[in-house]
């Protein structure tokens, strides 16, 4: 825990979303145009920017102290930042401000909020770098890996996996993405249960030989797939571990919605993400400049499965980290 604590301290002193967030404020005169209180629609269409994005980058600038918010949706200054607001000057970003991409891209944030594309190259999990390619919104990004959250919260739901929502017969099979470190990690806390990981070709081979080296091919496998693409039917159970929070809504539609058709109806899909929306603007600001994504609470990933026809039958909550279980009516 005190390792953690001071992992956490120092990525605060390293973050740059913040500053860049201020940046954004300045360049699009935000400070301005909130003279007297007003929405982030309102902004938005007065200074060129995408509306959601906006207001995301509004919410982090309340929670560090630069802005209020009434409640009604209204933003204003607070005196902090009414104080410095004529000392802060429309600027652009420099370019080649770093190598390293997400770095660069968290500094290209002001164009993603007004074009809403993500300023990053998206990430290839094969190699755990970038393709060095930006896409396009008219083209989606290939699929990208759940392998870091995987590793990480794979263990700290072993013990209340799978969950007993409704009728489960004794072999509970599931599948799932990443290098396979979450299905291990299951595999080896409840013995009936068998799965299968589906991730791009060179993730899911990563996945086949660790879950060979855990003695656990008799009840494992790995294969390459696309979850945009339809998924093999018939297993119990579809799991998505830190998945759809990197993806906008259509595509997180998508996603939702081919699991469901797999799962039938008589399967459920299980939903991990992070859910602590109060604490998690800077993260959110993230996802939007690194892949176009968003942090959503429990509400709206409901919402998000409804729009697909499934239900929630059930939510399992650790910490920050919530699984939910998704059925259909």
């Amino acid at each position: 825990m005190v390792v953690d604590d001071e992992v956490g301290r120092l990525s605060a002193l390293a973050d740059l979303v913040t500053p860049m967030a201020i940046r954004v404020a300045a360049t699009l005169r935000i400070a301005d145009r909130l003279d007297g209180g007003r929405t982030a629609a309102e902004v938005a269409e007065e200074a060129g920017a995408d509306p959601d994005a906006l207001d995301r980058l509004l919410r982090h600038l309340v929670g560090v102290g630069l802005l209020r918010h009434d409640g009604t949706g209204r933003y204003g200054l607070t005196a902090r930042a009414a104080s410095c607001a004529t000392t802060i000057r429309p600027g652009c970003v420099p370019s080649g401000t770093s190598r390293d991409r997400p770095v660069a891209a968290t500094c290209r944030l002001c164009g993603c909020c007004t074009a809403c594309v993500p300023a990053s190259p998206r990430f290839r999990p094969s190699t755990g770098g970038c393709t060095g390619r930006t896409w396009p919104p008219t083209r989606r990004a290939p699929r990208r890996s759940t392998t870091p959250a995987a590793r990480r919260w794979g263990w700290r739901h072993r013990t209340s996996w799978p969950p007993t929502t409704g009728a489960r017969s004794a072999t509970w099979s599931t599948w799932a993405g990443g290098n396979g470190a979450l299905l291990i990690a299951l595999l080896n806390e409840f013995p009936a249960l068998c799965g299968r990981v589906l991730d791009l070709p060179g993730t899911a081979e990563t996945a086949r030989k660790l879950i060979d080296a855990a003695g656990l091919s008799d009840r494992a496998d790995a294969v390459s797939g696309d979850f945009f693409e339809p998924l093999p039917a018939g297993a119990e159970g579809y799991l998505l571990s830190a998945v759809i929070h990197n993806w906008g809504d259509a595509d997180a539609r998508r996603i939702l919605r081919r699991c469901a058709d797999a799962a039938g109806a008589d399967g459920a899909v299980f939903v991990i993400e992070r859910v602590a929306m109060g604490a998690s603007t800077s993260s959110d600001l993230r996802n939007l400049a690194w892949l176009g994504g968003r942090i959503r609470d429990v509400i709206e990933l409901t919402a998000l499965a409804e729009s697909v026809g499934l239900v929630v039958a059930a939510v399992h909550t650790s910490g920050e980290i919530a699984v939910l279980e998704l059925t259909s009516p």
